[in-house]
């Protein structure tokens, strides 16, 4: 059936078709339509309730108001706005913007509209016909606009370091500037590119996550919080120790690793302090110093590591001083093989640990003065007069023994008056028997005037021996002193004269004795009265001890005084102690008491032993004598005074009476010397001859009896012990022999 057409309604149809259209694609055309007044020509629309095409419509004015009539349309519009992204739909269908962000609705139609961001923003809100960020529910009364605004999210970026080196961590586009600022906010989908820059000494060793690997750039799309660890790790270089020399030692270090030998390489971090310490292997070996490193001196090496470093460390062999010593004042040469020592000049040098060094002495020969004799080696492990082989082990030293050569000195086996031809007179006798024998040198007469002593005639000499070779004095002062070794017997053909006068006009001093004259200064043979000693005694007696005439003939002291040098008695190994007594015995307490005088001397003086003193005496009981040889064990060691001079050879040659001692007791317990001319007690004319009372003051039991004696300083026994006989008991003055039982 063919639809029939409204005269009117035909037109108007086909325009009401068009506009409804366009209403449901723009929502608002339909009220411009009616603003038009269309609506008033227009019947009821079309649809499937029109009017069949055998329907009659008549026209009139109730059109627009019949059952079929199109509803009224409203647009609902969505505008998407913001920096993110999501969707909007609606209930009902009509809009899903982006796509479709319009549809129109009927009149009075409820529309709720949902906004549905998309993962990487947030739906932060509508706009328009709604607000807030629930759902957007509006009635379609009219056109309705509304604006859904979606923002990107943004997500941080945290970077750690991590490691014990140093570095940074940049970010491309910034933010990031990790070590200050090491963590940033970036929008979602933000490309970011971070870049790790390790500081001087230390290494960028990789990535870990947000994926991220290796030591490249590190690059992210940002879509959730990243938390990213940059590594950096401190450079580590070699120290090595090398050890260079001879010597051997070891190296260690602080912080540990080096253990050298055995550890010679370790390897520190960067910026690492290490104390490297060196220690020597003794004693073989000395630590000579660094090098390298910027280490010097035989100190501890601080090295602060910055690359690959090398240090050396010198170990050499240990060299020690090899020192001469020359304590004595005679003249000669130590030279050592290897070179090193010649002393005189150089007396001391270096030498390696382990090294043998001979050395080797020669004793000047001239000039005259410098005459000396080696005396031999000590120290060192050395002895004798032979070469001294030393192996160095440590500092040593060597004692070379240098003696001059004594002066010698001599009685003149010619006698001569005081006509002497003066002093110079009196030396040319001694030059001349001293040329007879080829003494060599310049030699002196023991001789003193009223304005020249005899004692500065010899000048700055010292040492003194006898022409058979024992000693005879040190000093002048010891000569002045009185402290002889032996009394000067022997002529210059090294014979003994025994007990002669000698031309001294000199006191025990040393000076000119008032007790006489000089003859005229030796130039006169005159009588006049002249003072001379003893060539038998030791101390003052030697030089002052019997009167004269100057017409007498007498014999000469010959003193040689070319050289300095040092005179000391030889004491044997084994001796017993023989001395004069400091202080005077009295006669009363019996021998016992005498000897109990010499024993308090001793102990007080340190002396070792038993001490009796050397006295003759008698059996108090039955009155039979006693000699005071049979007091002493002759069997033991000889006897000898504190400064080891032997008053005989044996113990048995002291008792022999065979005229002289080698010596005689005037030096104390305490070694001090004494008067030559000392009375000490005897009680016999000799050793071997038996006391009696009227020699020993009754057994030494009384003072108002007689007593013997001698002088301390003579050799000559006669004089020694039987001098002084028929002495008073009571007298305070006389001194006692002590010998060690």
């Amino acid at each position: 059936m063919k639809a029939q057409e409204h005269p009117r309604r035909g037109a108007a149809w086909g325009l009401v078709g068009s506009f409804a259209v366009a209403v449901a694609a723009c929502g608002d055309i339909r009220q411009d339509f009616v603003d038009a007044g269309l609506d008033a020509a227009a019947g009821d629309g079309a649809g499937p309730d029109a009017a069949g095409p055998d329907a009659t419509e008549a026209p009139d004015a109730s059109l627009d108001a019949g059952p079929d009539a199109p509803p009224a349309m409203h647009a609902a519009t969505v505008t998407l706005a913001g920096t993110g992204g999501g969707t909007v739909t609606s209930s009902p269908t009509g809009i899903t913007c982006p796509g479709t962000c319009s549809a129109s609705y009927v009149d009075g139609q409820v529309v709720t509209l949902t906004a549905s961001p998309d993962g990487q923003s947030l739906f932060t809100g509508w706009s328009g016909a709604c607000t807030g960020r629930g759902a957007c529910t509006v009635t379609m009364d009219q056109a309705r606009s509304v604006t859904a605004t979606f923002t990107l999210q943004s997500h941080g970026i945290t970077v750690t370091r991590l490691g014990n080196g140093a570095g940074t961590v940049t970010s491309s586009p910034g933010g990031i500037a990790c070590g200050t600022d090491c963590s940033e906010a970036y929008a979602a989908g933000t490309v970011v590119s971070l870049t790790a820059a390790a500081s001087t000494g230390s290494t960028f060793t990789g990535w870990s996550g947000g994926g991220c690997t290796g030591t490249g750039s590190c690059v992210v799309t940002v879509t959730a919080a990243l938390a990213i660890s940059a590594t950096f790790t401190l450079d580590q270089y070699t120290l090595t120790v090398d050890r260079t020399g001879t010597g051997t030692g070891s190296v260690a270090s602080s912080p540990a690793g080096i253990a050298c030998p055995g550890a010679c390489t370790a390897t520190f971090n960067h910026g690492q302090q290490v104390t490297l310490t060196a220690t020597a292997s003794t004693p073989g070996s000395v630590f000579g110093g660094w090098s390298g490193g910027g280490c010097t001196g035989t100190g501890t090496c601080t090295v602060t590591l910055t690359g690959n470093t090398t240090v050396n460390a010198a170990f050499d062999p240990a060299q020690y001083t090899l020192t001469i010593a020359r304590p004595d004042n005679g003249v000669g040469t130590v030279t050592s093989s290897p070179a090193g020592i010649n002393c005189g000049g150089t007396c001391s040098a270096p030498f390696t640990y382990n090294q043998t060094v001979t050395l080797t002495a020669v004793a000047a020969t001239s000039p005259l003065s410098a005459v000396s004799t080696f005396t031999g080696w000590s120290g060192g492990g050395c002895t004798g007069t032979g070469t001294c082989t030393v192996t160095i082990t440590g500092p040593t030293t060597v004692t070379a023994g240098f003696a001059l050569e004594p002066n010698v000195a001599f009685v003149t086996a010619s006698s001569h008056t005081g006509n002497l031809g003066g002093l110079a007179g009196a030396d040319a006798i001694c030059a001349q028997r001293a040329a007879a024998v080829n003494l060599p040198g310049t030699y002196r007469a023991w001789l003193s005037t009223p304005t020249i002593s005899a004692l500065s005639r010899l000048g700055s000499a010292s040492g003194w021996i006898r022409t058979d070779g024992k000693p005879l004095v040190d000093t002048t002062a010891d000569l002045a002193a009185g402290r002889m070794y032996h009394p000067l017997r022997f002529h210059e053909r090294v014979g003994d004269v025994g007990a002669i006068e000698v031309h001294t006009a000199t006191t025990a001093n040393g000076t000119f004795n008032v007790g006489g004259t000089s003859c005229s200064d030796y130039t006169s043979a005159a009588s006049a009265s002249f003072r001379g000693g003893s060539s038998d005694g030791v101390s003052s007696v030697f030089t002052t001890w019997f009167s004269g005439d100057c017409s007498e003939t007498a014999r000469l002291y010959c003193f040689g005084v070319d050289r300095a040098a040092t005179v000391r008695p030889v004491p044997p190994a084994s001796y017993r102690r023989a001395f004069v007594s400091a202080t005077a015995w009295t006669p009363g307490g019996g021998i016992a008491a005498a000897d109990t005088h010499c024993q308090t001397e001793a102990a007080a003086a340190g002396l070792p032993g038993t001490y009796r003193a050397l006295l003759a005496s008698i059996n108090t009981a039955t009155g039979a004598g006693l000699t005071a040889a049979s007091r002493f064990n002759t069997s033991g060691p000889p006897w000898g005074r504190p400064d080891g001079v032997l008053l005989a050879p044996t113990a048995t040659e002291l008792f022999s009476n065979q005229g002289f001692w080698d010596s005689a007791l005037t030096v104390t317990a305490a070694g001090a010397p004494q008067s030559g001319n000392l009375a000490v007690w005897s009680g016999a004319a000799t050793l071997t001859t038996a006391g009696s009372s009227a020699t020993t003051c009754a057994g030494w039991t009384s003072t108002t009896s007689t007593g013997s004696g001698g002088r301390s300083g003579f050799t000559q026994l006669s004089t020694a012990i039987g001098f002084d006989a028929g002495t008073a008991c009571n007298v305070t003055h006389i001194r006692l022999r002590c010998l060690q039982q």
